[in-house]
């Protein structure tokens, strides 16, 4: 059973950090532009992506980072069974209720069962989200990873360019990153150049400069020392 407190935008155009406060009923963040972080109980900073939710359960103490313009749905509610702090996708058929259960709260005689019927169906699908959505959103995640990775060993791209491209700041792009391929792009280029190298070396007689051209790089001297390291 969910009673909702209330639901409501929260635009923040020039950045926001919010302040230390411990909850006094469940929350649910949902970022629909831009994206922000969540530090919960003191536990490690967890990014959300337009697209992505946070769930705050009843008690949690918050911190709420944004420092890039945001807009966000908030749901404040209280519910009988005790909810764990969860990240993902919300799946389409979640936002389209959300939608919904926004245009009724702006009724003021609008009727109470029906949100609280919306409220549960909601937190039904975003605690259990359907398989074809987070699918679909690794797959496409995926597929940009691959891509950028082919681009950025031929330097024809770097992580300012990509997260200009996705529409997210660079911290964001290497956070993800780093969650995927358990290294920061830099470093994770860095290592796929190396081992371009030590194919080319053992396979042919090469120049340094000639070597560091052939695997996206320009400063042959720095790459030279990155590699010796």
């Amino acid at each position: 059973m969910y009673e909702m407190d209330r639901v409501f935008d929260f635009y923040s155009p020039d950045g926001w950090r919010g302040i230390n406060d411990v909850l006094d009923s469940n929350l649910i963040i949902y970022v629909k532009q831009g994206e922000m972080e969540v530090f919960c109980d003191h536990t490690q900073r967890e990014p959300i992506c337009a697209g992505s939710f946070h769930l705050l359960p009843k008690g949690s103490q918050k911190y709420i980072f944004c420092d890039v313009e945001t807009i966000s749905v908030r749901i404040r509610f209280h519910s009988e069974q005790s909810l764990d702090e969860m990240n993902g996708i919300m799946p389409p058929s979640a936002q389209a209720m959300l939608e919904q259960l926004q245009l009724l709260t702006g009724y003021p005689n609008a009727n109470h069962e029906t949100k609280r019927h919306l409220l549960s169906a909601i937190i039904n699908e975003i605690l259990k989200p359907s398989l074809p959505a987070l699918n679909q959103h690794e797959y496409d995640r995926n597929q940009i990873y691959a891509q950028w990775i082919k681009q950025a060993l031929r330097g024809e791209s770097n992580v300012n360019q990509i997260a200009k491209e996705l529409d997210i700041s660079p911290d964001h792009f290497a956070r993800l990153f780093k969650k995927q391929y358990g290294q920061t792009p830099k470093a994770y280029i860095m290592e796929q150049r190396f081992q371009q190298a030590i194919t080319i070396l053992s396979e042919e007689n090469i120049s340094t400069t000639a070597l560091a051209k052939r695997v996206g790089v320009h400063d042959s001297a720095l790459f030279c020392k990155q590699f010796k390291q």
